[in-house]
């Protein structure tokens, strides 16, 4: 089932792509028409590359005690991350396209992550997927189900419908808000979470486990800015700040047990009650880069170079607030104090002619 609702998902996003490429070349061929007739073409681009040549990574259970009661440990990869990006648009139509794509590792390493974004004025639809790898090393029961250590590289997806404010009007708003946006997002994921039976937060009813594969789904509010490209197109050549942050709170509609999960819960805590697969979950996500740039000119080549730090963080908590989110009944619940980081130096540069 959850295969099926993915395909339909990308099927759909497929469309919505196609739809957005017809609008784009409909309402922006009359202009260009115009447009050939002064010997413009109307058409403006950025191209970039961004790099982080050492990822930190830290992963845990957020909330408990790290030596006693900490039965899973995380390792991610990769450490280091290049991220090659492109955007034009049609300045008289409106209408613009970006891309992005993240490789793994080193310049030219496998492909880690692809974003690409279609828009109009300051109406922006962007859609990403890319991958969460590592492994695991288990502390707890070891069964055939739970191993001493399970090497997993899980898919991620992520839909927003933005709404930016500099796009829609550049000439209207502070240059403090430029680069700056509003929306809404879906993000689905998969990676192995802990699976604990608890009475409150403190109380441990049972013996935990973990599912390899657990997937979740989830809707958010999403929130960033990015001064680096408006910078580059609104200012005059000088050093500034470098500001990069986008902020999602969401809400896991779905974070599914297997029954082969609930099963082996069962098996080792004979005294539980029975227990439902579906787990809600609240979570926060947001990434940060700080830093300086500096925008240059020579004759008609125009660039931006930035140097910071950057910080990414992910973390789930329970409806409830505990380790249990079915305290009453005393159902086995996914912990939901997981917390994933990643920080590293970061470096940008922006280039137009």
């Amino acid at each position: 089932m959850d295969a099926t609702y993915d395909h339909h998902i990308a099927r759909l996003l497929e469309i919505i792509l196609v739809i957005l490429l017809l609008l784009i070349f409909i309402t922006a061929a009359p202009a260009f028409g115009q447009e050939q007739d002064t010997g413009e073409t109307g058409f403006e681009g950025i191209w970039g590359i961004s790099i982080q040549p050492q990822a930190n990574w830290a992963g845990r259970m957020l909330g408990v005690d790290e030596v006693s009661d900490n039965p899973i440990k995380y390792h991610m990869t990769p450490n280091a991350f290049t991220t090659y990006e492109g955007e034009f648009w049609h300045k008289r139509s409106g209408w613009r396209l970006g891309v992005s794509a993240g490789m793994d590792d080193n310049v030219v390493g496998d492909l880690y992550d692809f974003m690409i974004s279609a828009g109009y004025k300051g109406f922006l639809l962007r859609m990403g997927t890319g991958q969460l790898a590592g492994h695991v090393e288990w502390n707890g029961v070891v069964t055939a189900q739970t191993p001493r250590r399970w090497s997993f590289k899980g898919k991620y997806t992520n839909i927003d419908v933005l709404w930016d404010w500099g796009l829609a009007n550049p000439d209207q708003i502070e240059e403090s808000a430029h680069g700056m946006y509003l929306g809404v997002g879906y993000t689905s994921l998969k990676l192995p979470v802990l699976v604990r039976w608890a009475e409150n937060r403190w109380q441990v009813k049972g013996v935990d486990i973990y599912q390899p594969d657990t997937e979740v789904k989830a809707y958010s509010l999403v929130l960033g800015q990015e001064n680096m490209s408006p910078a580059f197109l609104y200012r005059p050549p000088g050093p500034w700040w470098w500001l990069q942050y986008q902020v999602r709170i969401g809400y896991f509609n779905d974070a599914a047990l297997r029954q082969q999960t609930l099963d082996l819960m069962k098996e080792l805590n004979p005294g539980m009650p029975k227990a439902s697969s579906e787990i809600p979950l609240f979570f926060t996500e947001f990434e940060l880069t700080l830093g300086a740039q500096y925008v240059g000119s020579r004759g008609g080549f125009i660039y931006a170079a930035g140097a910071g730090y950057s910080l990414m963080g992910s973390m789930f908590t329970g409806e409830s607030g505990g380790f249990g989110l079915r305290q009453a009944s005393g159902d086995p619940a996914l912990y939901t104090g997981f917390s994933l980081w990643r920080h590293g130096p970061a470096l940008r540069v922006l280039a137009r002619w």
